[in-house]
């Protein structure tokens, strides 16, 4: 299974009543809106494909992504791309799902701290929602590092981003819970905290009381096996999606849907954007992926007034990218437009180059991609270059 087939599949078995309620919940991505009860059957089916789950991350469709995270091999994410995927969230939603995956990562410790600590709201939350399944778990960190966590949700949680308090709130709540030598430590934070304001749009969701929720839990869990506490909106996101599945019997089981011009499209960016991780983690074999073998190559800019043009070879770019170099090449890209006739695909995009955090030049890059029986590939790749009036401070 190819991640273009399971992108028609989730096209598929979208709604637009699903579609609504993530819109509702802040998704802002491309989607189809896939319940959860359909997820849970395609992860049945998929298992583990870490592969698939890279080439559905890259697509930036929404479903595809939770998807990933279901599909993914926690074992073998390592930092690199762990710090890959943390960049590409959008949402809490995402940022939750994406949670779930990567605190069975191996790795996640020696990131977790740096997101929790980020600017960035989503990449924060995820970090934050890590630590709380963490607190929860048999691997949890020590009483002392704990103790420091509350400590630092008492100080900040009234001044951090809107969905980085609510994953804060979580956190407390998931040490009162589990555990017990700091239950009355997180219950007097709580109580000292107060209500916690978040803003959940146009949704029923509230944020829980933490100390309230922590004795209610208590009391509940002493009648029943204990669980981890997923708790405020998350748990909502994931009942009304159960609720919105539609009942469809075995008998009405459909062959595998036609290619579709929006799952096509998802694939076709899907490969532009593992190109460009590719180049981050400098990957020269990742790159070389992305390409059919005999793609052609070139960039056009002015200089002293005049046109130039050069054309270069797939090879030259692939040796580029694989030599050693000091800084991270990073091309970011926006503004996208694709359009997909049958085996054929252009993509026009704006982008600007930085090595690490040193902006370097802006342009247009335009694709062209041809169907093959291995999924899309990239058959001709022209950019334009240029340094000045790339208005920098956007990009950043």
């Amino acid at each position: 299974m190819t991640a273009t087939d399971v992108l028609r599949e989730l096209e598929s078995l979208g709604s637009e009543q699903t579609r609504k309620t993530y819109r509702r919940h802040g998704v802002r991505d491309e989607l189809f809106g896939v319940s959860y009860a359909s997820f849970g059957k395609l992860q049945k089916r998929i298992r583990v494909n870490h592969a698939l789950a890279g080439a559905l991350w890259a697509s930036g469709n929404h479903d595809a992504r939770v998807l990933a995270t279901m599909i993914a091999d926690p074992a073998a994410m390592d930092g690199a791309e762990l710090e890959r995927w943390v960049r590409d969230l959008t949402s809490y939603s995402i940022a939750d799902a994406f949670a779930g995956l990567a605190v069975r990562a191996p790795s996640v410790r020696a990131c977790m701290a740096d997101w929790m600590a980020s600017d960035d709201e989503w990449v924060a939350r995820a970090g934050w929602a890590v630590f709380a399944r963490l607190a929860q778990s048999e691997a949890a960190p020590a009483d002392s590092e704990l103790e420091a966590r509350l400590a630092e949700i008492e100080r900040d949680i009234h001044t951090r981003p809107n969905r980085v308090r609510d994953a804060m709130n979580a956190a407390l709540i998931g040490i009162g819970v589990a555990r017990e030598p700091l239950r009355d430590r997180a219950l007097a934070v709580a109580a000292r905290i107060g209500p916690v304001a978040v803003d959940h749009g146009d949704t029923s969701c509230k944020t829980p009381d933490a100390a309230d929720y922590i004795r209610k839990t208590v009391a509940q869990e002493a009648r029943k096996p204990a669980r981890p506490v997923v708790a405020g909106c998350a748990a909502a996101l994931l009942a009304l999606s159960l609720a919105l599945t539609p009942a469809v019997s075995r008998a009405q089981a459909a062959p595998a849907p036609a290619p579709t011009a929006a799952a096509d499209r998802a694939a076709v960016m899907g490969v532009v954007r593992a190109l460009f991780d590719a180049m981050r983690a400098g990957d020269s074999a990742a790159v070389r992926a992305q390409f059919h073998p005999r793609a052609q190559l070139a960039s056009a800019g002015m200089r002293q007034g005049a046109p130039v043009f050069r054309i270069d070879s797939l090879e030259s770019f692939v040796r580029a990218v694989g030599t050693p170099h000091a800084e991270v090449w990073d091309e970011k890209i926006r503004n996208e437009v694709v359009h997909v006739d049958g085996p054929l695909a252009v993509v026009w995009v704006d982008y600007a180059f930085f090595a690490g955090t040193k902006f370097s030049h802006c342009g247009v890059d335009a694709f062209q991609l041809a169907r093959t029986a291995g999924g899309w590939r990239i058959v001709a790749l022209a950019d334009t270059r240029k340094s000045e009036g790339c208005d920098e401070a956007s990009w950043r």
